[in-house]
């Protein structure tokens, strides 16, 4: 039973979040799916996506030039370079594996 309340009360809150980022516009500081992805994933893994948006939210307020190639490359490319590095991530836990099994 507190399953079914809690897969309620996940679903109120995320349309809430919802709405409320949408009356507005986009400036609620809250993300529904960063609120629940916070909640079923690890903490490791939650910390690593906050550092990670942290990181890019600085270097677009210290680029501050909009045609500079620095903003254009990295802040152009961000999802590119976040699935590069969990892709490497993953790639490195399989040869950590690997190495810890003597392959």
């Amino acid at each position: 039973m507190t399953a079914i309340w809690a897969v309620a009360v996940g679903a109120l809150l995320g349309v809430v979040f919802e709405v409320i980022r949408m009356a507005t516009k986009n400036r609620f500081p809250l993300s529904a799916v960063g609120m629940g992805l916070a909640f079923v994933l690890p903490f490791y893994s939650s910390l690593s996506m906050f550092i990670g948006a942290l990181i890019f939210w600085i270097i677009g307020k210290a680029a501050k030039d909009e045609a500079g190639w620095w903003r254009k490359i990295v802040l152009g490319n961000q999802e590119t370079i976040c699935a590069g590095v969990i892709a490497g991530g993953a790639i490195m836990g399989i040869i950590a594996i690997l190495v810890e099994l003597g392959a």
